[in-house]
């Protein structure tokens, strides 16, 4: 009995572990929902990984290959940069060369032809001194005359040449000796000539003016009034002797100028007068002198010299004709002479051979 009861045992044991065992099977067969999404949610996010990283690694390669196209052609530009570089480093060496070589012959020309500056200085002032010559005897210019020998010898200094002192020296003596003269005042004195044309149509005439012979003609004569017979012989006598004038001439009576011609007689004078001007104006002294001569001896002889008026052209012409409008002008030709010889041969000529000028220039000083 008991083995049999434990034989049976053991079957009977088996069984409900068999069915666990399947129970299990199935419970295991059926997972749980929630490690369903969690897996779920691993692979969506590994997928979402893989592809994030293929995007990454692609975007990684498109960079990469930028950064490489973009080095190179920095590489490029700095090669091409680095030949420029150099390029104008050659250039500017060979221009530096060149400019060394135009210095050193500029140099070399400077020194070969030291004397080229000293040679214009030499011509402007040979220039200058011949104008100075051509101004003074030409058109009595003296005030030319000294701007133009100073200026000479501001030309002069720059050379700096001792052998040039003499003919400085002799520059200065002759601007010195022009220094001296006493110019007339040539521009006042042409003024107060033009002030007499003008005055000259109003100065009284030597016979009756045409107004006056008119104004004569329109005014009746009325005579001498008579109120008795005791008067009459009185007044007869006054009319008798406004009817003879008695004049004592010690010299021959010139003829008077009809009063018809005082027009000519003014347009005459007033080109003697005219004619004075421009002898003025040309340091004509002669003719200057013979044209106020002139127009003096026909106001003396056609107008009153008793008046006020003719009297004070008189005298202006007295006074414009003591006046000099030519003063004696030096010869300044000894300075022209030395620096010419001292163009043509490098040395101021011996002082002996150049003193005929100087003699000349003391007699000729006022």
């Amino acid at each position: 009995m008991s083995e049999t009861e434990n034989n049976t045992t053991p079957e009977a044991d088996n069984k409900p572990v068999k069915k666990t065992a399947k129970a299990r099977h199935k419970h295991a067969k059926k997972p749980h929902p929630l490690l369903f999404a969690i897996a779920l949610i691993i692979v969506v996010l590994l997928g979402t990984g893989y592809m994030s990283w293929q995007f990454f690694e692609k975007q990684r390669s498109k960079t990469d290959n930028q950064l490489t196209v973009v080095n190179q052609q920095l590489d490029k530009m700095q090669r091409a940069q680095r030949y420029q570089s150099e390029d104008q480093q050659t250039q500017i060496n060979t221009l530096d060369e060149k400019q060394q070589e135009l210095r050193r012959s500029f140099a070399s020309l400077l020194k070969s032809r030291a004397h080229l500056r000293n040679d214009w200085l030499l011509a402007e002032a040979e220039y200058l001194v011949k104008l100075a010559n051509h101004r003074l005897i030409l058109e009595k210019d003296i005030n030319t005359a000294i701007t133009a020998l100073e200026a000479a010898d501001a030309r002069l200094k720059e050379v700096a040449d001792p052998a040039l002192l003499e003919v400085r020296k002799i520059l200065l003596e002759q601007t010195q000796s022009l220094r001296t003269i006493e110019q007339p005042d040539i521009t006042g004195m042409a003024l107060q000539i033009s002030a007499l044309k003008k005055e000259i149509p109003a100065l009284p005439m030597q016979t009756p003016d045409p107004a006056t012979v008119q104004q004569r003609k329109a005014t009746p004569s009325s005579g001498s009034q008579v109120k008795s017979w005791d008067q009459l012989p009185k007044a007869m006598w006054e009319d008798i002797k406004s009817l003879v004038i008695i004049r004592d001439h010690a010299q021959a009576v010139q003829p008077l100028i009809p009063p018809e011609q005082h027009y000519f007689l003014v347009q005459n004078l007033n080109l003697q007068l005219e004619q004075a001007r421009l002898a003025l104006l040309k340091a004509n002294n002669s003719l200057y002198i013979d044209s106020l001569s002139t127009a003096k001896h026909w106001i003396e002889n056609y107008f009153d010299t008793r008046q006020q008026s003719t009297q004070s052209i008189l005298n202006t012409i007295n006074a414009l004709t003591a006046k000099k409008i030519a003063p004696a002008i030096p010869d300044i030709s000894r300075s022209f002479k030395v620096l010419h010889q001292y163009r043509l041969k490098g040395f101021v000529p011996d002082k002996s051979k150049t003193t005929a000028p100087d003699q000349t220039d003391k007699k000729a000083k006022p």
